[in-house]
């Protein structure tokens, strides 16, 4: 009889917690919407963390995407959208979800999560907010049509963080993850371009400066043979033990390519001088 009362008790808590945890669910209204942004969570100033999940039905598409979105007090490092899956049918067509993002300006003034929808009668468009988990949240907003004016006191906001969905089964990032973050892979990341900085004076033209110091072929062989490695360029062995820096070993590449064109020019010179010397021997022969 204990037993049973234990296994009645036990269940009613599982229930109870099951019945928490659906009644913490926000869900929207399903709707057919024509191209534009929509806003569909906000927040009045605060702190807010919780996971979105967003579906359409527009033929062809059928997409769903699930993220987190976080705002805390509007600072730009706390403005993180983070993607979980993102799906759609077909290879040709692309999903209608596009873009997501959160629009904000400074502290207290408030956060919005939008969503661009980027195909025209893009039916069943559905969402569910969940884990919502900080103290204020987000609050649901149910597709309205986008704003940039805030919630909290009509402060006119921002783009602080964007994501773009159309790219086969993966990502693209068109504002960060976050204004001083890192984005890190276990795989591979593939991009038509990669912009790297350079802070002024790290170009190595100074190479071609008339007061730089070349190491002689001779020097040259000598730290050759006693590093197994160039100058100024790290070892196998730190590369190994702590990766590379892409940007920065660029521009080491890139002085060794403008040393060794001098070397080049060097020898050129040096092997135009023996011509010269040779063909004025062969006049004096004749």
């Amino acid at each position: 009889m204990q037993s049973k009362s234990l296994y009645t008790f036990f269940g009613l808590i599982l229930l109870s917690s099951l019945s928490l945890a659906q009644s913490s669910i926000q869900a929207s209204t399903a709707k057919t919407l024509n191209t534009g942004w929509y806003t569909i969570a906000k927040n009045t100033g605060s702190r807010a963390s919780a996971k979105f999940s967003v579906r359409e039905g527009r033929s062809g598409h059928h997409s769903a995407v699930h993220f987190y979105a976080q705002h805390h007090f509007g600072t730009d490092v706390s403005n993180q959208i983070s993607v979980l899956a993102n799906s759609y049918y077909g290879r040709s067509n692309k999903g209608a979800l596009r873009y997501i993002r959160i629009v904000e300006s400074g502290t207290y003034d408030g956060a919005y999560v939008q969503i661009y929808i980027d195909a025209n009668s893009t039916s069943n468009c559905y969402f569910e907010i969940s884990e919502n988990i900080q103290t204020s949240g987000w609050t649901l907003v149910d597709w309205e049509p986008a704003t940039m004016v805030l919630p909290s006191n009509g402060t006119s906001g921002a783009v602080a963080v964007q994501i773009d969905l159309d790219v086969n089964n993966g990502i693209i990032l068109t504002d960060g993850v976050w204004a001083q973050g890192n984005i890190v892979s276990e795989g591979d990341l593939e991009a038509e371009k990669v912009k790297v900085s350079a802070s002024p004076g790290s170009v190595p033209d100074y190479v071609f400066a008339e007061n730089y110091e070349l190491l002689t072929i001779d020097k040259l062989a000598e730290y050759i043979k006693a590093n197994s490695h160039l100058p100024n360029i790290p070892s196998a062995e730190e590369i190994e033990t702590n990766g590379q820096d892409v940007g920065g070993l660029q521009l080491k590449l890139l002085e060794k390519i403008e040393e060794l064109t001098l070397y080049i020019i060097d020898q050129e010179k040096r092997m135009k001088k023996m011509e010269d010397e040779l063909k004025a021997l062969k006049s004096e022969g004749n």
